[in-house]
């Protein structure tokens, strides 16, 4: 189980809080995180800051600790998450649209989505995405089309 480490607040940091809380104008998310960091401060537990705040013991326990290590100011803002991934490269695209019109697959007419996928390394959408971008469509080719009885 977590320690139940206390917060000191200076009167400063608490008026703030407490500005925070009482406020008509303040987000929401950051009321309840002011919230939690004054029952904290005053010393209740973690049991009864979830029956009132309505929030689970590990949100308690991050906001408690997020203060600890950042201060007041440190609940204003979030943590920073990961950006979106990043685009496929040219080279890789170039490499899909090459294999696509050169190459075929062992024991197989045509490349699926699926097969060229895993045989580059993308997933099977990426690959559809770069064939559409570019016209391509490899079950629809000529070659594949006739057999040896339309010849």
């Amino acid at each position: 189980m977590e320690s139940e480490a206390s917060i000191q607040l200076s009167p400063e940091d608490r008026a703030r809080l407490e500005g925070w809380v009482a406020g008509r104008n303040t987000p929401q998310k950051l009321v309840w995180r002011a919230r939690v960091v004054l029952m904290w401060a005053q010393g209740a537990g973690v049991t009864e800051i979830v029956r009132a705040t309505g929030k689970t013991k590990r949100t308690a326990y991050r906001w408690r600790d997020h203060c600890l290590a950042r201060g007041v100011a440190g609940l204003e803002r979030d943590a920073p998450r990961p950006g979106r991934k990043p685009p496929l490269t040219a080279a890789a695209i170039e490499r899909v649209v090459n294999m696509t019109l050169s190459e075929k697959p062992p024991a197989s007419t045509h490349w699926s989505a699926r097969k060229l996928a895993k045989a580059v390394g993308l997933s099977h959408s990426s690959v559809q995405r770069i064939w559409a971008a570019h016209g391509l469509n490899p079950h629809r080719s000529p070659a594949w089309r006739l057999g040896l009885d339309c010849q």
